[in-house]
């Protein structure tokens, strides 16, 4: 139930940036990352996140771009696999178990597909009302394709960190980015 009411939130959120209320739907979508209990985004300069951003450019310096994707296509068959157990109806209760370990991981997928989805309509948006956030977000979106798996929304992830970094005249690390964002595109057009 609880993910119905933040879908319908994020409608909300989302149409009033197709009604040109930029400011309000920014309001509104880091009103829901909150209450999915979300730490607030950092500006640009800000020095943790400057911190945090050399900590995953280290991280994702250990690792080829396919290492990467071929780590998401894996977190991605065990995603399925547990969101397929979720269905399975247990039928000598004749009810679904909420305490399996399919269902937690199912939610928390849910969450993640959410959450990915908030970040990149957040991210998108900033552009026009306060462009120092992007990279708080983008960064968050990255350790979320990372450490969950990938979405629909991860090759954005990879996008919006890549713009972070070349703002930050880390152009090879960036540009590596914008090549990983496309092939994460090829991944969801199979």
């Amino acid at each position: 139930m609880f993910f119905f009411i933040l879908i319908g939130m994020s409608i909300a959120a989302f149409a009033l940036r197709s009604e040109g209320q930029f400011k309000e739907s920014v309001e509104a979508i880091l009103g829901i990352l909150k209450r999915l209990k979300e730490q607030p985004l950092r500006k640009a300069g800000d020095s943790t996140l400057s911190a945090d951003m050399d900590i995953m450019n280290r991280t994702l310096q250990q690792y080829t771009d396919e290492d990467i994707i071929c780590n998401m296509q894996e977190n991605q068959m065990k995603i399925s696999i547990a969101l397929q157990k979720l269905s399975d109806v247990d039928i000598t209760r004749n009810r679904k178990s909420n305490d399996s370990p399919n269902y937690m991981r199912g939610q928390q997928m849910k969450r993640n597909i959410i959450l990915q989805d908030l970040y990149s309509k957040l991210a998108q948006i900033l552009h026009y009302v306060d462009p120092s956030l992007i990279s708080g977000a983008a960064l968050r979106m990255v350790e979320l394709t990372l450490s969950e798996g990938i979405t629909p929304s991860a090759p954005l992830a990879f996008a919006y960190y890549g713009e972070s970094l070349l703002v930050t005249d880390n152009i090879t690390e960036g540009c590596r980015l914008g090549k990983l964002k496309m092939m994460c595109t090829f991944f969801f057009s199979k």
